[in-house]
This record gives structure tokens, sequence and C-alpha cells, in this order.
């Protein structure tokens, strides 16, 4: 099973409990997969030099670059739209990228890793 976020893996987990609590049949979750990608996503963003413009806690540069965080542009995003600008550039008002934002061409694997590590940041 893959998980698609750490929201589900919680969901998951909660039902897997409380279908134990009830003596129903208990549910197995592994956290593992989620682990991994968050692990994977944090390597990606430096491999990929993303602190070089987004600064080194992915807050952004104010009049050069927005913080890539939950609470910056990334809440303009879901799990599809981030793919689709790393692969394409193309953000989800349909507009291309700035300057110098690359198109990344990554596959929907990796830019899922980058989306979910980035999740985790405050």
């Amino acid at each position: 099973m893959r998980v698609t976020s750490i929201g589900a893996t919680i969901a998951l987990i909660t039902m897997a409990a409380l279908c134990s609590a009830s003596g129903a049949e208990s549910i197995s979750v592994s956290t593992d997969a989620s682990a991994a990608q968050i692990t994977s996503g944090k390597a990606l963003t430096q491999k990929l030099r993303c602190t070089g413009c987004h600064a080194a806690t992915l807050v952004g540069i104010p009049g050069f670059s927005p913080s890539i965080t939950p609470s910056g542009v990334l809440k303009q995003y879901n799990q599809k739209t981030f793919e689709t600008v790393l692969d394409t550039g193309v953000t989800p008002s349909g507009a291309p990228v700035s300057p110098p934002m690359k198109v990344y061409h990554l596959p929907a694997s990796q830019a899922d890793d980058i989306y979910f590590y980035l999740q985790t940041l405050k």
C-alpha cells in the first residue's frame, strides 16, 4: 500500500487502534513508506539546491523567492499540482514558473517525496 500523505497515515493508524480496541479485526499499517519519502524529499531538496534560492529553511527571500513551506506558496498546491509544476514548470493558475525557478522534469515519485518533506516544515 502506498501512503499518499501523513494525514492519511495518521487516519489509518487511528482506525487500526479503534478496531483493535473494539475487538474487530486489526489493520496492519506501515509508516515506513512515508518516513522514507520524507527522508528522500529532504535529500532531493538538498541535491536540487532548493536552499540556494529559497533560503536555508526554505522560507524564501523577500523580493526574490517565495517560501515553499506549508504557510507559504505550498498551500496553493496539492500533491498533483506540485508534481505538475516540478515536471512541467506550469503553476496551478496555468502560468509558467518565474525565473530563476527551473523546470526539473522530475518523476512524480520524486516530486511527491519533496512535497511530503515540505509539508513537515513550519
